[in-house]
């Protein structure tokens, strides 16, 4: 339980977020209660919430309107679950194409706008009101609360960054006033993982925010050069901004002696799922509806990996209805068993973006990134940092690898064996002789498809 205090810290992190410390409150102990209702009772508030979006996006929103007139029936009986899965889906380009048709008139007030990583092609730019900021923030404070912390607490953040001066100066700033201390690195390296563990071993702040990548890498240079992490006093690591793998949750468990909490988010919706201590990747249906939908737009079972399709429930500066955000992902077959959101299906595992996954002979989607943990397991206990499987052809793997040194003999017989159980067929795995490539904004895919 996230205790909600009046304290300093508090009221610094509002003012850092442009938050109502009232309405924050409210809507913190909103979803406090929310948690452990019955699925009944979820449904309904989230049918109730989808509702609205959908009347409140005809009514004020143009791009809306005009979809309004191509379909059958009155546009909020679509609030209901079995008729919403005919609603048109609204993909990347098209959210770029629409442009401002997208956006609500004013007075809708408390705006601020957002742009994405870019990851996967032109970034998108999206608004979000004062509502769906409390909310985004109760999401993540909910979920801290789960390991016993809270986001206005002292945080660490390692998280990739390409800042000019002017910025650099104005974020460090920023998190001074917040209680933050943040190392931006494009990839962090010995040097700088040196830097980053006297700064950090000084803060001891209960929350350490890191991308997983740059978390490995970390980690990596500690081992070796014999420095305890644990003596940082890190109460919760919270992963996010990339897919934490298996071996990475693995690894910063045992490094830094806490648990990992596993925040899955996007910059057009905000939080969507975070991963409570017994290992649940819980969605938050108190303001986003999020499905998973094969290619003929069917939701799949669970343990079949899908796309990702999201509708904000609370923004009304710009509401997006059935985005397909980009991303893979495969919902649990077992519910969880920590209590919360009872009846509720939790996410199984995040598998990357889209354009990033692999398909098997049939076309149909694969949890790959999850099974080149094993992989890269096995390279690291070769003395390799980093690695990336790029998929040329149905019969043939490049490997990029850091330091930039071929596998012994072995290992690459095993790796085509492994690969080859996987994809059904022989694989040829090639050496490419050049480290894993980095996405424009930092991000690193253990995955990639040609």
């Amino acid at each position: 339980m996230t205790s909600i205090p009046e304290s300093r810290a508090f009221l610094r992190y509002c003012r850092r977020y442009r938050l109502s410390p009232e309405s924050f409150r409210q809507t913190l102990r909103e979803f406090e209660d929310s948690q452990f209702h019955d699925f009944d009772k979820l449904r309904r508030r989230q049918a109730d919430l989808l509702r609205e979006t959908i009347g409140f996006a005809f009514e004020n929103v143009p791009y809306y309107r005009k979809l309004a007139r191509t379909l059958p029936g009155d546009p909020c009986e679509y609030a209901d679950a079995a008729r919403y899965q005919d609603w048109p889906v609204l993909t990347r380009q098209e959210l770029l194409d629409a442009g401002t048709s997208l956006h609500a008139p004013p007075p809708v007030r408390g705006v601020t706008i957002s742009s994405s990583s870019g990851t996967s092609g032109r970034p998108v730019v999206t608004m979000h009101d004062a509502a769906t900021r409390h909310t985004l923030h109760a999401a993540r404070a909910r979920a801290l609360g789960w390991y016993g912390a809270a986001p206005w607490g002292r945080m660490a953040m390692l998280v990739s960054q390409r800042l000019g001066h002017v910025r650099r100066t104005l974020s460090h700033v920023a998190d001074i006033f917040a209680g933050r201390r943040r190392n931006g690195t494009f990839s962090l390296t010995q040097r700088e993982a040196e830097k980053v563990t006297r700064r950090f071993s000084r803060l001891r702040a209960p929350v350490l925010l890191a991308q997983p990548s740059l978390l490995h890498r970390l980690i990596w240079f500690a081992s070796h050069a014999g420095t305890d992490l644990r003596t940082w006093g890190t109460r919760v690591v919270l992963s996010n901004s990339e897919v934490l793998t298996p071996a990475v949750d693995r690894e910063a468990t045992a490094a830094f002696g806490c648990p990992v909490l596993n925040e899955y988010g996007c910059t057009e919706v905000g939080s969507l799922a975070h991963r409570c201590p017994q290992g649940g990747l819980h969605t938050n249906p108190e303001h986003v509806l999020l499905e998973i939908i094969d290619d003929q737009g069917r939701h799949v079972p669970p343990g079949v990996p899908g796309k990702v399709v999201l509708t904000s429930l609370r923004n009304r500066a710009m509401p997006l209805l059935r985005y397909v955000v980009g991303d893979a992902a495969v919902w649990s077959d077992r519910p969880c068993t920590c209590g919360r959101q009872p009846g509720m299906r939790v996410v199984q595992s995040v598998e990357g973006r889209l354009a990033n996954a692999w398909r098997d002979g049939s076309g149909r989607l694969t949890a790959a990134m999850s099974a080149a943990a094993e992989w890269q397991a096995r390279l690291h206990e070769e003395g390799y940092i980093e690695s990336q499987f790029v998929r040329r052809d149905s019969a043939a793997v490049a490997l990029r690898l850091e330091p930039a040194v071929a596998p012994s003999a072995e290992t690459a017989a095993w790796l085509c064996e492994r690969l080859a159980e996987w994809l059904g067929g022989p694989v040829d795995v090639v050496f490419e002789g050049r480290l894993p490539q980095r996405s424009g904004s930092g991000k690193l895919s253990p995955t990639l498809q040609d």
